[in-house]
This record gives C-alpha cells, structure tokens and sequence, in this order.
C-alpha cells in the first residue's frame, strides 16, 4: 500500500483510478504510481486473476507496487 502523504515526483498530488484487469493496464498504471500519483486499483471482491494464476510467479505483487486497492462487488 502507497504512503501517500510521502510520495514524491512529477504526478506526485494526482490520483488515479486503475479499473484495469491483468498485465497490461496493471503495468501502466504502476508506472504512474512510480512517477508518485496516488493510484486506488478497484478489484471484484474475490481478488484479481493475476493474485494466484500464474502460481509462485508473483506477477500481481510486481505490477500493483505502490497502489492502494479496494474490492467492490457491483
């Protein structure tokens, strides 16, 4: 989970919403996390595919890096 109040860099105050599902949006919006903005992922309550599809690969712990996230059942 992101310190927001210690972020720094150039989208540092941005926030973003990442609705994305597996690799691709995942990788785009942790570079955005990487450059500081405040990045809240939105997940289904049982998780993202990627938490245990790829098995000891850790792909979703890699590309969620500094987000904060919250599972919402719509």
């Amino acid at each position: 989970m992101a310190d927001t109040a210690h972020t720094s860099g150039p989208l540092s105050g941005m926030r973003v919403l990442d609705c994305t599902h597996v690799i691709a949006g995942a990788w785009c919006s942790m570079l955005l996390a990487d450059l500081g903005a405040d990045v809240v992922k939105i997940e289904p309550p049982r998780g993202e595919v990627t938490r245990t599809a790829l098995g000891d690969f850790r792909a979703y712990d890699f590309v969620n890096r500094n987000k904060r996230a919250i599972a919402v059942d719509v």
